[in-house]
């Protein structure tokens, strides 16, 4: 696999299934084809395994196969939410569970499997680890200022190291992403009825914007991500309909 190879989930076949493709959108092949869902992927820092969510166990869990598809083991029998992340070193895997009280609360599981372990005892939505491996940054709901809020949290151990706040959309698939210098997060932010992609430094600055979508009106950012390096956006944009029914008797 390349580094400009794209993984990403399609319904191409009517089910949703994970496909690699070029980053020019040439070359597409499909690496799953079963009945399940499989989606959100996310490949490994060395570029040997890939980690999705899948309900072929029934129900949406943590799975890890080889990077074209193969030898599909299970990591995780649960999973709560629809995001994860990966450490920089490829080792953990951080995403939510509930606790011991039944609560969310953020665990790592390892990229080899077996018992999760608790990181934090508290909410942690759409979690994002740092590129030094330090820190992970996810949404919280502050009931008190009714908006959410964006905490930095130790995943050795924890603890809350900072709290800023945001307009933060959360309907997108990976809430924030890292820049490699590990200074600032990217984010989607609507402003004036559109999305755009915004960056958030951690110093306390204002945000600044990224992107400058200003045509259709109607249209909203699904997801996005970042090279590895930094220098490359790619993002799922479009627009939503819904039908109105009118049922009588």
């Amino acid at each position: 696999m390349c580094s400009s190879d794209l993984v990403y989930g399609s319904k191409a076949h009517d089910n949703l299934d994970l496909w690699l493709m070029n980053a020019d959108g040439s070359g597409k092949q499909q690496l799953t084809d079963d009945a399940a869902f499989e989606y959100n992927p996310q490949v490994t820092p060395d570029g040997r395994y890939l980690v999705f969510l899948s309900t072929r166990s029934g129900k949406g869990c943590l799975w890890r196969t080889d990077i074209d598809g193969s030898h599909a083991v299970r990591l995780t029998d649960d999973f709560l939410g629809i995001v994860f992340d990966l450490s920089p070193d490829g080792r953990w895997i951080v995403f939510q569970l509930p606790n011991s009280s039944g609560r969310p609360a953020l665990h790592k599981v390892s990229i080899d499997g077996g018992s999760p372990v608790l990181v934090a005892d508290r909410p942690c939505v759409r979690a994002a680890i740092s590129p030094d491996g330090k820190l992970v940054a996810c949404s919280q709901f502050d009931p008190q200022l009714r908006r959410n809020r964006l905490n930095l949290i130790s995943l050795d151990g924890g603890a809350l190291v900072k709290t800023l706040d945001g307009n933060f959309v959360l309907r997108t698939s990976q809430l924030f992403r890292w820049l490699p210098d590990g200074r600032s997060l990217v984010y989607v932010e609507r402003r004036e009825g559109r999305d755009n992609l915004w960056r958030l430094p951690l110093d306390g600055k204002p945000p600044q914007q990224v992107t400058n979508f200003i045509d259709n009106y109607n249209d909203i950012i699904w997801g996005f991500d970042l090279s590895r390096d930094g220098k490359q956006l790619v993002i799922a944009r479009g627009g939503q309909s819904a039908d109105v029914v009118m049922i009588s008797e």
